[in-house]
């Protein structure tokens, strides 16, 4: 009989908990731009090889595949994540910019988010525009206001207007909806240099319907897809950039 035998399982024991705490520390010494490096490149493998088309986002981001207890979502990259993890700048802006909403009464109106940029300020277009206008409400310059005083003060770079319509036909005044959601973006942008920004740091940009929050399956989810994202740049500050 073999009175050592013990010692074989007891050095793979061993070995596993060895391998078990290397695990937990690399876990907690996660590299920021690492890990955004290693999410870039796993996107784009899986594109690469057909596993993300472009259109339909990934399967996390859809919701699951052929579910229909959740809507499918569509991102701008298709992605495992929805987004890193805030900075401390954008979770700082965030928190800010929440404050500020709220004391302005615009809560109810302007939804925030974070996303791999910095922090999304997002309108839905009816409070800026009639139905397929892209002239602003006359009631619409003071919610403009409001937001434009609320991010004047926080520490962010660069300020891009994206305008997104939903997958119907926009009305006689315009060719298509490429066009509605760039005059759309460029009147919002143009009312913000008019609330002293610097045109240097604003940009807009008219993205039709090609980037869906969710299906456009109804009225109510295309009302949620018919927005306008106010981004606020902090993680080209917070990079140094």
């Amino acid at each position: 009989m073999n009175h050592e035998r013990w010692l074989v399982s007891y050095a793979d024991f061993i070995t596993l908990l060895f391998a078990f705490f290397v695990v937990m520390f690399s876990v907690g010494q996660t590299d920021r731009s690492k890990l955004e490096r290693f999410v870039d490149s796993v996107n784009v493998a899986f594109r690469m090889n057909g596993v993300f088309p472009d259109t339909q986002g990934s399967p996390l981001s859809r919701g699951g595949v052929g579910t229909s207890i959740v809507p499918p979502v569509v991102h701008e990259l298709p992605s495992f994540f929805a987004h890193s993890a805030a900075s401390p700048r954008a979770a700082a802006v965030f928190e800010s910019l929440e404050q500020a909403l709220r004391a302005a009464g615009l809560e109810g109106k302007v939804s925030l988010r974070h996303d791999r940029r910095g922090v999304v300020a997002s309108l839905p277009d009816w409070v800026l525009f009639p139905a397929g206008q892209a002239t602003l409400r006359p009631e619409a310059a003071a919610d403009l206001a409001q937001l434009a005083d609320a991010i004047h003060g926080e520490p962010v770079g660069a300020v891009q207007i994206e305008c997104h319509t939903d997958d119907l036909e926009p009305s006689k005044a315009f060719e298509s909806n490429w066009e509605l959601s760039a005059t759309r973006a460029a009147r919002v942008a143009r009312y913000f240099a008019d609330q002293g920004f610097d045109p240097a740091l604003l940009s807009a940009a008219g993205f039709a319907d090609s980037r869906p929050l969710v299906e456009n399956a109804n009225e109510e989810s295309r009302g949620r897809n018919r927005r306008i994202d106010v981004v606020l740049v902090t993680e080209m500050l917070e990079d140094g950039g």
